[in-house]
């Protein structure tokens, strides 16, 4: 489970299996002895059972261009073709994430944005 140099723990709770409510509780109980718990993940804020488990919540929104850019650079620094990502966010990634995702700000107490890492702002 990676950490913030803080020592703040990330529990990903934007996979598959944050489906399952007692797989992310069992996930933050791990951490129970922080300060501070950071759930990680694209869908997070869309589950129920996500925002039930949560005492406050942060969206933190990145304008498309600057997603799909460190994406494919990702996938390029990885040795992996970027063209898939891209014409994935053309033919459907954009309105997915605005259909999805982009309306769970309005489940977050807090909202961030702009450019800077998630750990610069923890």
């Amino acid at each position: 489970m990676p950490a913030f140099d803080g020592g703040t723990p990330i529990v990903d709770v934007g996979d598959p299996d944050a489906n399952d409510p007692d797989r992310v509780r069992a996930a933050l109980a791990r951490h129970a002895h922080a300060a501070l718990i950071v759930g990680e993940g694209t869908f997070a804020l869309t589950l129920t059972q996500i925002r039930e488990l949560t005492d406050r919540t942060a969206y933190f929104g990145t304008l498309a261009d600057l997603r799909t850019a460190c994406k494919v650079l990702r996938e390029i620094t990885e040795g992996k073709d970027p063209a898939n990502t891209l014409r994935g966010y053309l033919e459907r990634g954009r309105d997915a994430h605005m259909r999805h995702v982009e309306p769970a700000r309005t489940h977050a107490d807090l909202v961030l944005g702009g450019r800077f890492q998630i750990s610069d702002l923890v």
